[in-house]
């Protein structure tokens, strides 16, 4: 693509680059019709022109069908090749991969058996009997959900 072609064939050379057409004949074929047609006037330019953008527009339609993994199938091979072709890297990838995976996994178990989730006891009552013992302004109440809840109640 020169800087000295008009601006309708420069316009499209990237078209025909973006849908997939690598080669320069039909943008070589429309550059001599646009010379030819450039002869007769504005009108049979902008013709020209404005058939070869629907063209290029159909050709995208058809020929670029959507394939949305082909890049990370692309990928996928990359990686396979890089980790046969040097096993020591491969190895300390793989391992550092596995340690995070595995401090991850007890860092969420960790924060899920203490926060989120319940002890696990099915007579909280009984613990906290045991606590009421002690400490006789501590109650159980059982909310909406079933759940039982441990309440201070207030002193008089």
């Amino acid at each position: 693509m020169s800087r000295h072609e008009p601006w309708p064939v420069r316009l499209y050379r990237r078209a025909a680059w973006t849908i997939g057409d690598l080669s320069t004949d039909a943008a070589d074929a429309f550059a001599s019709l646009y010379a030819e047609e450039r002869r007769r006037g504005v009108l049979a330019v902008l013709r020209l022109w404005l058939r070869a953008m629907i063209d290029l527009l159909r050709a995208g339609a058809i020929v670029a069908r959507p394939r949305p993994f082909a890049a990370f199938g692309h990928d996928l091979r990359w990686a396979w090749r890089t980790l046969r072709t040097r096993p020591g890297v491969s190895l300390v990838v793989i391992a550092s991969i596995a340690v995070a995976i595995g401090a991850n996994t007890a860092a969420f178990s960790v924060v899920n058996a203490f926060l989120w989730r319940t002890w696990g006891s099915r007579a909280t009552d009984e613990v906290v009997r045991v606590l009421s013992e002690r400490f006789p302004d501590v109650r159980v109440e059982r909310d909406l959900a079933g759940r039982d809840r441990v309440v201070l109640a207030r002193a008089p």
